[in-house]
């Protein structure tokens, strides 16, 4: 069972000026997808022309500087209809680094399962390319911007704004499922990528309830996503990138590989983050049991 409201990090910055529940979920791809699109059209698009997949560095990299507009979107509509700061999504000062790390270890955990489970099952091959190695983590720029800032709108905004309207179930299934749908025009798109998407909203929403902290799933999402185009060379969400450390081939069924849209569109993800989102949950029902507990104990004294 799920807390009955947020953490205090995540709770106390929110305000009166709250839009309703059909409002944000509206806002929510405007305030995702609209600032990026118009700076890739306006800028992006002529300084790249015709580019296909896969991307190269330069060319991931604008576009995944894109999502800079996305922050300034976000940090505008807080400042002026809700008249908190940009901080107050759960940005807090306590030991970010750490919290990133936590976050980089559960992708790194789920990802790897999922590699052993699809060399299993089928065949992996891994020729690496040193060459590679400096572009490949120079990528980690663009991912720091897109990753994080999806997780803004999702897990900072969104959940909460759901979970003080209605309550923190409903808004983390409702932001999950409005995730996954977002990545529905991705390349490759199918039924098991649907569900593996979701669960990913899913682990990272359970993840930001119990850390009462953005910056885990930051760390989860940044490694999530670079750990598969740009250390592996696979596809991310659709979409190949060049600048890999590893050259990976994948063969065997799609529901076992993911087929063209990567690991996230394979039922042994699926089996890997429904652990995931097992333990989190976990994890979270014991804190909040314990924090019941204390505060009882508190309250007779």
């Amino acid at each position: 069972m799920l807390p009955d409201r947020l953490p205090e990090p995540l709770r106390q910055g929110l305000t009166r000026n709250l839009p309703p529940v059909w409002a944000a979920l509206l806002l929510t791809p405007v305030l995702t997808l609209v600032p990026a699109v118009i700076i890739q059209i306006v800028l992006v698009a002529p300084l790249l022309g015709d580019a296909e997949l896969p991307l190269d560095l330069t060319a991931q990299n604008l576009v995944l500087l894109s999502y800079l507009g996305v922050w300034l979107a976000l940090w505008a509509w807080l400042r002026r209809y809700e008249g908190r700061p940009l901080a107050s999504i759960g940005l807090t000062r306590e030991a970010p680094l750490r919290q990133l790390f936590g976050g980089v270890m559960i992708a790194v955990g789920v990802l790897g399962l999922a590699v052993v489970g699809v060399a299993l099952v089928g065949e992996v091959g891994l020729e690496p390319t040193p060459s590679l190695l400096l572009p490949a983590l120079l990528s980690l720029i663009g991912w720091s911007v897109q990753a994080s800032a999806e997780e803004a709108v999702f897990r900072g905004w969104l959940l909460p704004v759901l979970s003080a309207r209605r309550s923190p179930a409903f808004g983390l299934m409702l932001s999950s499922l409005l995730f996954a749908l977002l990545h529905g025009a991705n390349l490759g798109f199918s039924p098991v990528a649907f569900v593996n998407i979701a669960l990913v909203g899913l682990l990272s929403g359970l993840y930001v309830m119990q850390q009462g902290s953005l910056w885990g799933v930051i760390g989860l999402h940044i490694a999530f996503n670079w750990l598969q185009g740009n250390l592996l060379g696979l596809p991310v969400s659709g979409a190949a990138f060049e600048a890999s450390f590893f050259q990976t081939t994948v063969r065997g069924p799609a529901l076992v590989t993911g087929g063209t849209f990567g690991l996230e569109g394979s039922l042994l993800t699926t089996l890997f983050l429904l652990v995931a989102c097992g333990v989190v949950a976990w994890a979270l029902r014991r804190g909040a049991t314990s924090e019941t507990t204390t505060s009882g104990t508190e309250e007779r004294l």
